[in-house]
């Protein structure tokens, strides 16, 4: 990324961040409705604020509460409230928000960013968790070195790195089926890049009827047989006959590996959740967190009138 750019937000990022997600979490419905029973309830849009100020921050309930303490006034200010969340609150409120409104708060940040014809690259990663197996090791009595994991797959734009589209999986499931998922979130595509896991006749067929050019690894066993899928044949002869551009085109999505170490790197690789409906929450949020820091970076780089990536020398 542009040093210039990427000093500019990293020097404010806490408030610009801020900015940010209450625009976003303004403009669509609260997660809940809150109950009118016994003592004044906070309100549901500053406790899901909070529960994505504890991703962003990667602290604990009780750390997020004094984070929150800390930023009291900016949050009064950005909600027009008179107090702020403790860490009970924002407990349950992680539990009472729904995966399906992070996923449409996550689409309101990014939609100004979403045009027609983009180049996408598709990928998967695996988020370790922390806390599983304890008890199966008690009761076998061994150490079982295999540990559950949840994997997140994501489709970003090449131009940007922001993630338009995510699905979340247990571990052992597979790639491919999430392909059609991931697409369904996106408008028409230009270049759409992805490696074996991803490919298949009806993967290269969807993304030529989103007016787009696969690029999705061949896998050794397979032929140019169409299979009701002429994208894939056209694919096929193109590998086949041009090597090595078609190669060079393919290999543009390394940018997705960029991506999940920015996240795994910023916060963290691993779920911190107990519970597995939790971590699923979590990891969207994360998803969530890493689009608003780079569109900040986007909104900055486009202010300055500079180009956000700078090329390696």
């Amino acid at each position: 990324m542009n040093p210039q750019v990427a000093q500019q937000v990293n020097r404010a990022f806490d408030r610009l961040f801020m900015d940010q997600v209450a625009r976003a979490i303004k403009k669509i419905r609260a997660p809940w409705t809150p109950r009118h029973t016994g003592r004044p309830p906070h309100s549901p849009r500053v406790v899901i604020f909070c529960c994505i100020l504890k991703v962003m921050t990667c602290r604990t309930y009780e750390g997020t509460e004094a984070y929150v303490a800390c930023m009291a006034d900016d949050i009064q200010r950005l909600f027009q409230v008179t107090r702020v969340p403790g860490h009970s609150v924002i407990h349950r409120g992680m539990h009472q928000v729904s995966l399906r409104y992070i996923r449409k708060l996550a689409t309101m940040v990014v939609v100004e960013c979403r045009h027609q014809g983009m180049d996408i690259a598709v990928d998967s990663s695996g988020f370790r968790t922390d806390s599983t197996s304890t008890w199966f090791d008690i009761r076998i009595r061994h150490e079982n070195h295999r540990r559950d994991f949840l994997k997140l797959h994501i489709a970003i734009d090449i131009a940007t790195g922001i993630i338009h589209g995510f699905t979340i999986t247990p571990g052992p499931a597979h790639e491919s089926p999430e392909f059609k998922r991931l697409m369904r979130q996106i408008p028409t595509v230009g270049t759409v890049m992805a490696d074996k896991a991803f490919s298949s006749r009806k993967n290269c067929q969807l993304v030529a009827d989103k007016r787009g050019t696969p690029y999705l690894c061949f896998k050794d066993n397979v032929t140019e047989r169409s299979g009701g899928s002429f994208a894939w044949t056209r694919s096929f002869r193109d590998y086949h006959d041009h090597p090595d551009t078609w190669m060079t085109i393919y290999h543009r999505r390394e940018m997705v590996e960029a991506v999940f170490s920015s996240i795994k790197q910023r916060w963290n690789d691993s779920l911190a959740s107990r519970h597995r409906w939790l971590r699923w929450r979590e990891l969207a949020l994360k998803v969530l967190v890493y689009n608003i820091k780079q569109l900040l970076c986007y909104q900055r780089a486009q202010e300055l009138g500079v180009d956000l990536w700078t090329p390696l020398e």
